[in-house]
């Protein structure tokens, strides 16, 4: 098995700036998705970042055709959300929480200034004993015992 160390927890952000050519990022998240296939690095992610990854892509895709039926619509997250899938050593988990997990979200949220979003994610890759995002989320900067990877 490998260790923590090995394993790269996605954040939607990085999801995001992979599927938007013209995000600040896009060429930089190409990079470190060689980057972690060249060193075989798992990479892992949780529903909960799909969710958020699904709705800002749908809002770039009506922003971009805003003349785009629906179905229009759907085929583009779908083509998005399998390019994500693709991914080399992807893994799709979840954590489980108890019921304390879910109080020691509340304090990570205060702790660090986080959304509950971020603070569920960081809350996961705990349980999960996962040690590396990668994010351009500046947020998760202020993480103590967590590797930004950016």
């Amino acid at each position: 098995m490998k260790k923590s160390n090995d394993e790269v927890f996605l954040d939607s952000n990085f999801l995001i700036s992979l599927q938007v050519t013209r995000h600040a990022f896009f060429a930089r998240a190409g990079e470190l998705v060689m980057r972690f296939k060249e060193e075989e690095m798992r990479l892992s992610l949780i529903p909960l970042v799909i969710d958020e990854f699904w709705y800002i892509i749908k809002g770039y895709i009506k922003t971009d055709f805003p003349d785009d039926s629906k179905e229009a619509v759907m085929r583009k997250l779908n083509k998005a959300t399998r390019n994500v899938l693709s991914l080399d050593g992807l893994e799709i988990t979840n954590a489980s929480f108890a019921r304390r997990d879910l109080l020691n979200t509340l304090e990570i949220m205060s702790k660090y200034d986080l959304r509950p979003r971020d603070a569920l994610i960081i809350k996961s890759m705990e349980i999960l004993g996962v040690k590396n995002i990668a994010t351009f989320d500046t947020d998760f900067d202020r993480v103590k015992g967590i590797n930004v990877i950016k």
